[in-house]
């Protein structure tokens, strides 16, 4: 009885003292659209890397290989040390030392947060975010115009851009 006693306490302890490896560590999260016209064909596209901007490919099944990205205290950080800054009216992503003074500035409201919160939400402050034309027909690159400017060129509608935790089975 005694030793039964002993290896639950023993057990007991171990339980309380491990730590929970899945809640240690940054979250991931994907990067994905939110048309903010009716009828969107932008609803939840994945975006993606092309060429140094920021893509989305409407032709790509939505769960299609969107960019993962990390954030901390202004910074959104992608795969292999990039960071995206605005430029030009282009979101662009590079090596953290080559990212100009706009890779400091956004702000990520995650997935949950509050009860009203069901997607995660990026903004950079005093920007609005459109899809244009891009190198392919089904291929448009987002950019940053500042806010309340109409876009110009080709460039089609304004959306948001998005933020889904990626779940342990969608990191491997």
């Amino acid at each position: 009885m005694f030793s039964k006693t002993l290896i639950a306490a023993l057990l007991a302890s171990t339980a309380v003292a491990t730590p929970i490896a899945s809640c240690t560590g940054e979250r991931t999260y994907q990067l994905r659209t939110f048309g903010t016209g009716a009828g969107s064909i932008f609803q939840g596209k994945a975006i993606i890397e092309c060429d140094g901007y920021l893509c989305v490919n409407v032709t790509m099944y939505t769960a299609d290989c969107p960019t993962k990205f990390t954030f901390d205290k202004g910074y959104v950080n992608l795969p292999e040390e990039q960071q995206l800054y605005i430029e030009d009216y282009g979101v662009k992503y590079a090596p953290s030392a080559d990212a100009n003074s706009t890779a400091n500035g956004w702000t990520f409201i995650a997935p949950g947060s509050s009860k009203d919160t069901t997607l995660g939400s990026l903004t950079f402050e005093g920007y609005d975010f459109h899809t244009c034309m891009g190198p392919d027909p089904q291929i448009y690159t987002i950019t940053a115009f500042p806010a309340g400017q109409e876009a110009t060129g080709k460039c089609y509608e304004q959306i948001q851009l998005i933020g889904q935790e990626v779940t342990a089975s969608e990191d491997s």
